[in-house]
């Protein structure tokens, strides 16, 4: 929606006997069919309750069937309050012709912990899900790599959403009490898929420098345990 596009081109080639007749599909090959332009100021639509991309700044390119947004910059804003920044990444639909049609997306995220942990949290990821995190719990700085695959149109029915995140954080405390003691001072990876998020890193407990892994499950039907190991330095 929106947005500027320059350094426009676009190049069809239709051989004889390539038109079938009227109501007969036309999928054009990367030789016949390829569409590129700059973006500026435009916006990505992300499915479900995701936010979507703005003030996106990038490439558009389209050979044949697959589609490619190489992004060079965008910003996200969420209903709270919070925002993310885009540092990169490229969204992607593999096959514009197949049914149900999915895209890629993989990104580069810059934020507070909070703003990062609650765009993890958004339907259909879902990732705080059935967990003892909620997106307030986390404060301090953070960067993230996501990368998912997902559908885009509901009628389509396509299949659950693929995802995983990992998340960088920089003397992150945590709100939430484990087992009735403070975790401060978090600097480490927290990495989230669809079966887990696990936390690895040195943390303060109650004050005291520790190395933490915790694994929380995420949803009812994942197969992976609970996990807390917490080695102190005294």
């Amino acid at each position: 929606f929106g947005g500027t596009a320059t350094n426009g081109s676009i190049a069809v080639f239709i051989p004889a006997g390539r038109m079938k007749g009227p109501g007969e599909p036309l999928d054009l090959n990367a030789d016949e069919l390829r569409i590129s332009f700059d973006i500026d100021d435009a916006r990505i639509t992300l499915p479900e309750e995701i936010p979507p991309l703005r003030d996106l700044k990038g490439k558009f390119d389209l050979r044949g069937e697959v589609m490619d947004v190489a992004v060079e910059g965008a910003s996200s804003y969420f209903p709270s309050g919070r925002s993310v920044s885009v540092a990169g990444g490229r969204f992607s639909i593999a096959s514009t012709y197949t049914k149900p049609l999915m895209a890629d997306l993989s990104v580069e995220l810059a934020g507070s912990a909070d703003a990062i942990a609650e765009l993890a949290d958004f339907d259909p990821l879902n990732g705080l899900k059935d967990t003892d995190f909620k997106p307030e719990d986390f404060s301090g700085g953070a960067t993230a790599t996501v990368n998912a695959r997902f559908g885009l149109i509901k009628d389509h029915k396509p299949p659950e959403p693929t995802w995983d995140a990992e998340i960088k954080l920089a003397n992150v405390d945590l709100g939430a009490e484990f087992d009735g003691r403070t975790i401060g001072d978090v600097s480490g990876v927290l990495s989230v898929d669809t079966s887990a998020a696990r936390l690895t890193g040195n943390a303060a407990i109650d004050g005291v420098p520790a190395e933490v892994r915790l694994v929380e499950p995420i949803g009812r039907n994942s197969s992976v345990a609970k996990e807390r190991i917490v080695t102190a330095n005294l």
